[in-house]
């Protein structure tokens, strides 16, 4: 299979905030590091990087499974700043 760009967004520093390439059905999506959102590289974060997407026919029975996997799952429920997004994560974290 033969990977196929198909979004790149670049933002105005010059490094690229979302890209994705399609492989077979599958897309992986991608972006520099990018500070103010807390996206890190592997290196400054000191481990793996990765968020997994998945698109599944019962998003219900997968949610289930993955909560009794100990997964975490993450959903957009309201829009917030980002002042108000780090400071949730912070409280998170602990």
């Amino acid at each position: 299979m033969k990977p196929r760009k198909k979004k790149v967004k670049p933002i105005p520093n010059g490094t690229i905030g979302h890209a994705e390439v399609k492989i077979g059905d599958s897309r992986v999506m991608l972006t520099d590091e990018y500070r103010e959102m807390d996206f890190l590289s592997p290196l400054t974060r000191g481990g793996t990087t990765v968020h997994i997407h998945l698109c599944v026919a019962d998003a219900d029975k997968m949610a289930e499974r993955a909560v009794q996997a100990l997964w975490h799952l993450a959903t957009h429920t309201e829009d917030v700043s980002l002042a108000e997004l780090k400071k949730r994560a912070a409280k998170l974290a602990g």
